[in-house]
């Protein structure tokens, strides 16, 4: 049983340094409409508030991100000066270009009428942002705890996980008290 509490807190403490190189940094900017239509600018429109962000690069990331974001609003929905988005990844190809005008409806009609303001595709090169944010190639979902000043305070990628997510609320619990 010890060498099980002792594991539980070393992937704990892994998971905490996981992302640390973001800590600290102002979201990147981004900008767009959301499904719901509503203009926004990033990393302007995170002032004032705590922001829950999800990035997903490629179509396995929406799964992962669909339960991350399950748990966060299960938590935090109705929390004052909370705020969540979701930002499917899709660059600037001229691909993506020729097939958002079909892909962007059809993403909007599977998305909740309460969700769509909190959805925006991006199509803008991902390149720059992977690099500010120190992105691999292998992980295709991230996410990211930034402050009501814009800046990154926690983030971490991949698949949901208890540990993952204690290590989230204990750094949102740290935001709200604030």
């Amino acid at each position: 049983m010890k060498k099980i509490y002792i594991l539980s807190y070393l992937l704990f403490c892994l998971s905490s340094q996981a992302m640390a190189s973001d800590q600290g940094k102002i979201f990147p900017e981004m900008s767009g409409k959301t499904f719901a239509g509503t203009k926004v600018d990033i990393p302007n429109d995170l002032k004032g508030k705590i922001s829950f962000i999800t990035l997903g690069f490629g179509r396995e990331s929406s799964k992962i991100s669909e339960i991350w974001v399950k748990e966060f609003l299960k938590k935090y929905y109705k929390v004052k000066g909370v705020d969540f988005y979701i930002f499917p990844m899709l660059g600037d190809s001229i691909f993506v270009k020729g097939v958002s005008k079909v892909l962007e409806p059809t993403l909007r009609s599977q998305t909740p009428p309460e969700g769509q303001k909190h959805v925006m595709l991006v199509y803008q090169p991902l390149e720059p942002i992977k690099k500010y944010l120190d992105h691999s190639e292998d992980e295709k979902t991230y996410f990211y705890l930034v402050n009501k000043k814009g800046e990154i305070v926690w983030s971490d990628r991949g698949k949901f996980t208890l540990v993952k997510f204690a290590n989230f609320k204990k750094n949102m619990t740290k935001l709200l008290k604030r």
